[in-house]
């Protein structure tokens, strides 16, 4: 057990990235914006965000409350604070940097007869059919970056429209290979100097030829002739050899790369790699990965619910240890590869609080949790939280400040207000992104503007990761699944998402599938002090498993569900359990979920 929790916890890599230009953004432009662009104050910021999308009342309103939490706080964005690190993480790449560009999955090695099944594979310098009579290396499956594998799938498809398909010779050759092949024949017109590096050591560069009906079609000269016959000119060959030639030469240009003029099976992607270090010969395995996700988390509560009815009274008065909230699934969080909550309400001690008179005196609450109390997430097993919601503002920026940076120090993942959480697990790379649809003060948010950041986001995130979560704070409280919610979740799905959660409801909601992809709409709530006795009791522990493929390509996405209830009896004793027999049923029933 020991092994596995370090394993998890300690060894595998856990980072929160920033834009470089935000230090604390939601919504670019949207009004629940939580922004420091550089230069401003954290007030102006966010009063500008907020009064550009919403109606001037609303706008008013959220914007003087803001203000006023802020009037003497200042910050600004520094690029050199771009990438924040948990404690203990290490960079997610593989040559010890932190910079997304060093990070892109472009730069992967992806296997290419798994990546393109279409494409033909016969590695000449895997057997002695080539011009130096001998095995160069030991392997049969073709390597290239993913960044170039796309390249060429697409090479792939326009051949495929004019009845070709495409034959690899080689592809990745590590630098041992490069340096056997230059010992044979020491030629830079023919054998790069492995000591200035080779393109395909760099995993860029492919050599091809074209088939026809299963079968390779005439060509200028065979392959490694190294010859006037191997040459682009195509004058001293058949008319039949130099049109095939230039079809290949057609479809590969138009689709970024470059031919080398001394060899016409040679072909360098546009794109530059550096050189890596790569063993092909390496059998490798599908990863999978295994996640569970909760709803509402809030670890503390509103300033007037009596002092013995409080989270804080159970650990300082009942000197309750703070595995005890969560022990019922502390063993479930543990063992998976991640666990992600929504953490409503702040950890801070500030007593400042924001105006919410929009609200109403009777429906405004202010969710203050002891910054000592954020460990009950990790000691439980809780591995990332998502921080947009309606309560994140409560008590003001600083408020939100000391909060994040309490949960930061605990070595949680946080994403949504300006945090794209990055997680490695068994190899794969996960984001998490996090949006409030509710507005920071409940002043809704301007659908268009949050819809454009949606898009911009998923689309630089899954340049970077195989998997990519979102977690929505949406809906309306103790109600069915709203027209929005829908909307937008399908939409995130649309833009790329894999997985789509939400909480806010209080209430759980059905689970379902949307092109191979699910959306929880509501988690309802988990370990709730938000009231003593909270009408939505009824929640479950959502599980899903990843299959990927060797390139990590997500191959299946598998559900099912833990049914649970929030506190046995009254008032609420902030433990929740697992529960079976016809609670469960209900349950399952209302999820859609039956395993």
């Amino acid at each position: 057990m020991f092994l596995f929790v370090r394993l998890k916890k300690d060894l595998f890599p856990a980072v929160v990235f920033l834009e470089a230009s935000i230090v604390c953004v939601s919504l670019s432009g949207c009004s629940d914006a939580l922004a420091v662009f550089a230069g401003k104050t954290l007030s102006s910021a966010v009063s500008s965000a907020v009064s550009s999308s919403v109606s001037s009342a609303a706008s008013s309103a959220a914007s003087s409350a803001v203000s006023s939490a802020a009037s003497s706080h200042t910050a600004a964005a520094s690029p050199s604070s771009s990438v924040s690190y948990a404690p203990g993480a290490d960079p997610p790449d593989n040559n010890g940097t932190a910079s997304f560009s060093e990070t892109a999955r472009s730069g992967d090695m992806v296997d290419l007869q798994t990546f393109i099944p279409s494409l033909a594979v016969d590695l000449r310098y895997a057997t002695t059919n080539n011009f130096t009579g001998t095995v160069i290396y030991n392997f049969s499956r073709a390597y290239l970056r993913r960044g170039t594998a796309v390249k060429l799938a697409a090479v792939v498809r326009t051949l495929k429209a004019e009845g070709y398909t495409l034959k690899v010779w080689d592809a990745y050759r590590p630098q041992w290979a490069q340096q056997k092949l230059w010992d044979f024949k020491p030629d830079p017109v023919y054998i790069a100097n492995p000591e200035k590096g080779s393109n395909h050591t760099r995993g860029n560069t492919v050599d091809v030829t074209l088939m026809k009906n299963g079968k390779e079609v005439a060509m200028p000269s065979r392959f490694d002739d190294f010859s006037s016959l191997a040459d682009t000119d195509f004058t001293d060959v058949s008319a039949q050899a130099g049109h095939n030639a230039r079809i290949l030469e057609k479809a590969m240009t138009a689709n970024g790369f470059t031919l080398y003029k001394n060899e016409w099976w040679h072909f360098a992607d546009s794109t530059r790699y550096d050189m890596i270090s790569f063993d092909p010969s390496i059998t490798r395995k599908s990863p999978t990965v295994s996640l569970d996700a909760v709803g509402d988390c809030t670890l503390g509560n509103d300033y007037r619910i009596k002092p013995e009815l409080t989270l804080d009274y159970y650990v300082q008065k009942l000197c309750k240890p703070l595995t005890y909230f969560l022990s019922c699934f502390k063993d479930t969080f543990l063992y998976d590869d991640l666990t992600i909550a929504n953490s409503e309400g702040v950890f801070t001690t500030s007593t400042s609080r924001v105006g919410k008179s929009s609200q109403g005196s009777d429906r405004a609450f202010w969710f203050r949790c002891t910054p000592s109390d954020a460990a009950i997430y990790t000691q439980n097993g809780i591995d990332a939280v998502d921080i947009a919601n309606n309560h994140a503002l409560d008590y003001g920026i600083p408020g939100l400040e000391q909060s994040n940076s309490t949960l930061s120090d605990q070595g949680l993942v946080l994403c949504g207000y300006g945090y794209t959480g990055y997680v490695v697990r068994n190899g794969v790379r996960i984001g998490l992104l996090g949006y409030n649809l509710v507005g920071a003060l409940e002043q809704g948010v301007n659908t268009q503007a949050v819809k454009a950041t949606i898009k911009s986001e998923l689309a630089r995130l899954s340049q970077y990761t195989d998997i990519q979560i979102v977690y929505f704070h949406w809906g309306v409280e103790y109600r069915g699944v709203t027209w929005q919610q829908e909307m937008f979740g399908r939409y995130a799905i649309d833009c790329g998402a894999d997985l789509v959660l939400g909480a806010h409801p209080h209430v759980i909601q059905p689970v379902v599938c949307y092109k191979g992809c699910y959306i929880a709409y509501s988690l309802g709530n988990f370990l709730f002090g938000g009231s003593v006795t909270p009408s939505g009791a009824e929640t479950f522990v959502l599980s899903v498993k990843f299959t990927l493929d060797v390139n990590r390509e997500i191959t299946n996405e598998a559900c099912s569900i833990i049914p649970a209830m929030t506190y046995a009896g009254s008032p609420d004793d902030y433990q929740p359990f697992p529960v079976t027999g016809s609670v469960a049923a209900q349950i399952r029933s209302i999820v859609g979920i039956t395993s």
